[in-house]
Parts: C-alpha cells; structure tokens; sequence
C-alpha cells in the first residue's frame, strides 16, 4: 500500500493556488473610496472595479458612471506579477512529481514575486487618485493632492495584497512541510 500524504500536506498544496486564483479575481471589486466632510456632514462614493483603473474602462459609483482612458502602469505590473506568480505556482504543481529541484524553484520564485506584487497593490492608492481626479475634473496637483488624502483603497486593491502574502507563507511551508526544500538542498550537495 502506498504510503498517503498528511492531510496538513495537502491542504498546504491547495491553499496557495486557491488563494492565488481568489487574488486574480478580487480586483473586479470596488478600488477606491472617496469620503467627503463638509459642515453638514459627510459623504462618501465608492468607485470599481479595480481593473478598471489599472487597464481602463467604465468606472462607476452609487451616483455617476465614468471613463478611465488612463493606465496605472505600477497596477498593471502588480496585476502581470500575480499572474506570473500563479503560472509558477502551476509550474511547480505539474513538476513536483519528475523534478522537486525545479519544483522548489518554481515554489520559492512564485513566493517572491507573490510578495513583491502583494506589496504593489497598495502602493497605486496615488496612481488611483490621479486617474480619479482625471475623470472628474482637471487632475491638478491641489486637485490630486485632494483626493489622495481623502480617499482610501477598497477591497480590489487590498484583497489580492492580502491574498497573496499569505499564498507565499503557504507555499514556503508547503515546500518546507513536504520535504521538497530539504530534497532540493541535499541533492546540490
């Protein structure tokens, strides 16, 4: 009888690619949220998706639905990231059976780069401003100023940061939990 994985192994195996596909989904929800105080109270609009500032597209809120002709070019890196991170992630899957060295490459890149892009997401909070303040006005300085200090970043920008910092702990503990580091360490000895 072949000896079977712990249960721990496996889920470890499954969680990151889970978490990985939830990340390249997440940014089709609402990006950004603009609240503004005034004596009478405040009021806030919520402005999606999160694609739609990175790439460009139709940009709604609860009040009013605009065009973002511009691109974020550090939300299209951060967004390519995360597809290379989960294509990696795939890589590994398919070879961990015929090469665990590469496996453990692959295992080890995609949490780099699942960092890296985790930590780009909500870096374009000021590239979202700016691409706000294009659609609703004349993006000035003041204008843009304005917007990035009364803004903050929703869930299509949060979501695949947080996603993806905890797919790459899972992978590094899978890689080390099933033995596929420790393979990948000794066989260069």
């Amino acid at each position: 009888m072949k000896n079977k994985r712990p249960i721990i192994i496996i889920a470890l195996q499954v969680l990151p690619i889970l978490l990985l596909l939830a990340a390249t989904l997440s940014p089709l929800a609402p990006a950004i949220r603009w609240t503004v105080s005034s004596s009478s109270g405040s009021t806030s609009s919520t402005y999606g998706s999160a694609l739609a500032f990175m790439f460009g597209g139709e940009v709604s809120s609860e009040r009013a639905a605009y065009v973002n002709s511009g691109k974020m070019p550090l939300g299209i890196s951060a967004y390519i990231m995360l597809l290379t991170s989960l294509t990696f992630l795939m890589f590994a899957e398919i070879l961990r059976n015929k090469n665990s060295g590469f496996a453990t490459i692959f295992i080890l890149l995609s949490s780099a780069i699942s960092l890296t892009s985790g930590i780009m997401f909500p870096c374009v909070h000021r590239e979202a401003a700016t691409a706000l303040a294009a659609m609703i006005s004349t993006p000035t300085d003041a204008v843009i100023r304005t917007l990035f200090e009364n803004t903050t970043l929703r869930f299509g920008f949060i979501g695949p940061a947080i996603f993806q910092f905890i797919a790459a702990i899972a992978s590094i503990a899978y890689a080390y939990a099933s033995g596929l580091l420790s393979q990948a360490i000794v066989k260069k000895k």
